[in-house]
């Protein structure tokens, strides 16, 4: 692709990073990239439920069609094994969802469950499982890169609170809220919510007494094609873990395991960069959210461990005609093209003063030191 400047504000933050002070700076013009967020790629669309659905200005006219594959692909409501096709069989059999678009409704972020409906279930958010270190072994796991975590010993490293029939599911996520009364300097008075997060009615028994918690909600989906495409150097160089320039912020890029080149690399996608592309996050996501199988992640059973064995015995939708797993290469294939090439929308705000006043503060606050107003893509990188 040819060279883009890009905005990045609310994109995934790809260093990791700490203040120790408060950075103060002046407003800077306004930069054509803030006008146009993907560059030539940005696209002009409605403000309305599908402005995260359109493919990038710049996609090719032959990858037009592989794009609306990817989107029936993304859309798709898998079933359990077996069934009258083996196009959309192998579900679970556990889950946290039966589609991509569950979660990512119309390709944004996801939201918290609402906690005043008794019934109520975390549809577009989940909780991650670890535990330390128990070992030599898992100590040195974590620090090849091998692995991002260690998971818990019986149900890995996420709890599906959804599963197929005749298999039970591995918990319930409940969510509740302390009320926390805050003042301002001024005496205007607001109520904040800090939120508790905890499992019941666990099904393969106890978790381990150290488990760890970390709650995740479904981010949105455009322009990261975008971020893959920004060179390692141009966000390598923001590293200063040490604060050796001394302004109070420290940042640190997550490396993780790259499974087609076999080594560590630097770590883009999800909530913590825990994988290197896209489609690694992808298959990933196959595997822990759905339980489907490709040939990144194998196992038919999706995300049962070894003590689910029950589980681990339930028929899979593994087909000789699908590369031996559920979502064959090309399903892989064009699910990633159509992710890469999620259109970023131009916005349609810049002039509102609380706008213009937020983008101040912005600055002001030194935020920009660690959110990168803009980056330049590799020439380097793939054409549309």
């Amino acid at each position: 692709m040819s060279q883009q400047r890009l905005n990045t504000l609310g994109f995934s933050l790809l260093l990791a990073a700490s203040h120790s002070g408060m950075a103060v700076g002046n407003t800077p013009d306004y930069q054509p990239s803030e006008l146009l967020p993907a560059s030539e790629a940005t696209v002009q669309v409605a403000r309305n439920n599908k402005a995260f659905s359109h493919p990038s200005a710049l996609l090719s006219d032959d990858k037009q069609m592989m794009f609306t594959l990817g989107r029936s692909l993304f859309k798709k409501i898998w079933v359990s094994s077996p069934a009258s096709t083996q196009a959309s069989d192998g579900l679970g059999p556990l889950f946290n969802s039966r589609s991509c678009l569950r979660c990512h409704t119309n390709n944004g972020r996801g939201h918290t469950p609402d906690t005043s409906q008794a019934d109520y279930n975390a549809v577009s958010m989940l909780l991650r499982l670890s535990i330390p270190a128990q070992n030599n072994q898992d100590r040195h796991a974590l620090d090849s890169g091998q692995s991002g975590v260690i998971p818990e010993p019986t149900y890995g490293t996420q709890l599906q609170d959804f599963s197929i029939q005749g298999i039970p599911a591995e918990g319930r996520f409940t969510l509740s809220y302390d009320e926390i009364p805050f003042r301002f300097a001024d005496g205007e008075t607001l109520t904040l919510r800090q939120p508790n997060y905890s499992i019941t009615d666990l099904n393969y028994g106890p978790l381990h007494p150290d488990t760890q918690l970390s709650p995740r909600i479904a981010p949105q989906m455009i322009g990261l094609g975008l971020l893959e495409a920004i060179s390692d150097e141009d966000i390598l160089v923001w590293e200063d873990a040490d604060d050796l320039n001394s302004d109070g912020i420290s940042g640190k890029a997550n490396r993780v395991w790259d499974i087609d080149a076999q080594r560590t690399a630097l770590g883009r996608f999800g909530w913590k960069a825990g994988h290197p592309t896209i489609k690694q996050q992808n298959n990933s996501a196959f595997h822990e959210d759905i339980g489907i199988s490709t040939r990144m992640y194998p196992q038919g059973y999706g995300g049962c461990s070894p003590q689910q064995t029950l589980c681990r015995q339930a028929p899979d939708g593994n087909s000789p005609h699908l590369d031996n797993v559920e979502a064959s290469d090309a399903v892989v294939s064009a699910l990633e093209l159509y992710i890469q090439h999620l259109a970023v929308p131009a916005r349609s705000n810049i002039q509102d003063p609380l706008v213009t006043e937020g983008r101040a503060e912005f600055y002001a606050l030194g935020c920009s030191a660690c959110h990168r107003p803009s980056y330049v893509t590799s020439a380097a990188a793939p054409e549309g």
